[in-house]
């Protein structure tokens, strides 16, 4: 693990907020959050199905995440700020940081249609597990990292050069890491992106600062999101083209702040 950032932030840590936070944590969770993902892929499970192909991805994913980030804006404070919008590509392999669960809530609406790629225990999770079969995800077995790997390579590039979907959306450290650190990158995806003759889209955010990692608590602020250009991988080699990504966000997170 690598730190990409050593400034000493000004941190909110006094006993009220803390407490305040806490509690308004719990209100979005139990009051917005599950009641609204239980409503909502519940629908999808009856109804899901009727919505036309070429658009059922975008309805299910965006008609899910968007209300989830919004009622984190409203409810908690949990804003966002977007950079490099104009760089996003008709259609791309994306490489983002993970921090955190609210970057593989916002991402689904903001790289869309996508097709989702996720831990195949995940589709029996009640209610969201049930949706997420409705949009035919590429579930994989992480007990087997090989045959995942493969798994995404051979469906996603099938997905990709069919056109359902225009994204697909690659964590390449494999888990989340804390805010100040960037883990090691896969080159799995730079090797979809060369075999499905699409660019790579590296994307930073430091939504750990905010929603951090194992703990019961969100807190207020702004999560920075950078869309950098894309690169074309015609000319490269998947090592390559990892590098040039890893170094993209590595730069832009260094500009990030790493704690409240």
């Amino acid at each position: 693990m690598q730190t990409v950032n050593e400034t000493t932030p000004v941190t909110r840590d006094g006993k009220l907020f803390i407490a305040w936070t806490f509690l308004r944590t719990q209100f979005y969770m139990f009051l917005w959050f599950l009641p609204y993902n239980a409503v909502w892929c519940s629908l999808v499970v009856l109804f899901g199905r009727f919505i036309p192909k070429q658009h059922r991805v975008a309805v299910v994913t965006k008609g899910w995440a968007l209300p989830l980030i919004w009622g984190a804006r409203i409810i908690i404070g949990l804003k966002h700020d977007i950079k490099g919008i104009e760089n996003i590509p008709e259609s791309g392999v994306i490489v983002c940081n993970h921090q955190s669960t609210w970057e593989t809530i916002y991402m689904l609406a903001l790289f869309c249609p996508q097709v989702s790629v996720l831990k195949k225990s995940l589709l029996n999770i009640p209610f969201y597990g049930w949706a997420m079969r409705v949009i035919s995800p590429i579930a994989i077995d992480r007990s087997s990292p090989r045959k995942a790997a493969k798994q995404v390579m051979d469906e996603g590039t099938a997905r990709l050069k069919a056109g359902d979907e225009a994204f697909l959306l690659i964590y390449p450290e494999g888990t989340r890491t804390k805010p100040g650190q960037l883990g090691k990158f896969n080159r799995s995806a730079a090797t979809l992106a060369i075999l499905s003759n699409k660019p790579l889209v590296p994307v930073a955010q430091n939504s750990g600062v905010y929603w951090p990692k194992m703990k019961h608590v969100v807190f207020p602020g702004t999560v920075q999101i950078e869309i950098h250009p894309a690169i074309d991988c015609s000319d490269k080699t998947a090592f390559e083209v990892m590098e040039q990504a890893r170094k993209t966000i590595e730069t832009s997170l260094n500009s990030m702040p790493v704690s409240r």
